[in-house]
């Protein structure tokens, strides 16, 4: 049975578009069977129930060239509650100390401080340079 999925790919003349399927092994399964998948110097992820504003993809390519050492960028992102849409942009990041802007990992990093930068680099938000994802088998 044909879903909705296999419509819009099956009428997207886009040639880079395509389908992979796989029996359901749950979502880290799923982005790892996609990225190896993918031939783009790039990968993004993006759920069922999650979409991107239209420039996303376009903005996040834009700063990663703007920092060629990074090995992701992860952009904000809008969340729908019982309460409406919600922004936790830079002041939810602010409340648990972690700056606004270009994170710098470095071995001098604190653990801690790491763990909040991740705690907001959702996958429906992240691209990843897929190098970054071979190195370390995703």
């Amino acid at each position: 049975m044909r879903t909705v999925i296999d419509h819009l790919v099956a009428a997207c003349a886009d040639p880079r578009v395509r389908l992979v399927r796989q029996p359901n092994q749950g979502p880290g399964a799923a982005r790892n069977t996609g990225w190896r998948a993918a031939v783009a110097p790039c990968v993004a992820f993006l759920d069922a129930d999650d979409h991107w504003a239209p420039d996303y993809l376009a903005l996040a390519l834009q700063r990663l060239a703007e920092h060629p050492q990074a090995a992701a960028v992860s952009l904000g992102f809008l969340e729908e509650t019982d309460r409406g849409v919600v922004d936790p942009g830079p002041d939810a990041l602010t409340a648990v100390g972690v700056r606004w802007g270009p994170f710098v990992a470095t071995p001098a990093t604190a653990p801690l401080q790491l763990v909040r930068v991740l705690e907001f680099m959702f996958s429906q938000s992240t691209v990843v340079r897929r190098e970054v994802l071979e190195r370390y088998d995703g």
